[in-house]
């Protein structure tokens, strides 16, 4: 565990090196799927956590003629961060690393896909949805895709 603020700062460097490292390599990659790019992205999006992590931890100093204020780590924007970095670890370990089969990672693919676009509905007014009726029949369409994906595999057969 680090204890000190430069033990921090070097254990986050490890991390942006790390990420940065495979944000390169995977660019050269050409994925078969939409979904499997964007899980690659989601790498490069850790990268950018990381990066906003440790400016964060790092504090920095702001000055307007003579005068400066030195700001240190807002807790609450630290703890967003982390948040969300440890979410989207725990997707991408959920569905990448952890399925021992393409057809069990294929049902957790299209969950986390279908719950994403459902909870992107619940983000709009009734009439927001009213006035956009056609992105909603898109976002619907998406979400019944999904649910047909799963209900073709062995595995929903079998329940």
């Amino acid at each position: 565990m680090p204890e000190s603020n430069a033990d921090r700062i070097e254990h986050l460097d490890y991390l942006i090196e790390f990420f940065f490292k495979v944000s390169i390599a995977l660019m050269k990659v050409q994925f078969k799927s939409l979904f499997k790019a964007q899980m690659a992205s989601s790498l490069q999006m850790m990268y950018t956590k990381a990066k906003s992590l440790r400016t964060i931890v790092e504090g920095f100093r702001q000055q307007y003629g003579k005068s400066f204020v030195y700001c240190r780590a807002d807790h609450t924007v630290l703890f967003t961060i982390v948040r969300a970095a440890y979410e989207q670890l725990c997707a991408f370990e959920l569905i990448c690393i952890i399925p021992d089969s393409e057809e069990k990672r294929l049902i957790l693919e299209n969950a986390y896909i279908a719950a994403g676009e459902v909870n992107r509905l619940k983000l709009f007014s009734e009439e927001s949805l009213e006035r956009n009726k056609e992105g909603v029949d898109v976002v619907q369409g998406e979400i019944d895709e999904c649910r047909r994906e799963i209900h073709n595999t062995r595995f929903y057969k079998a329940l």
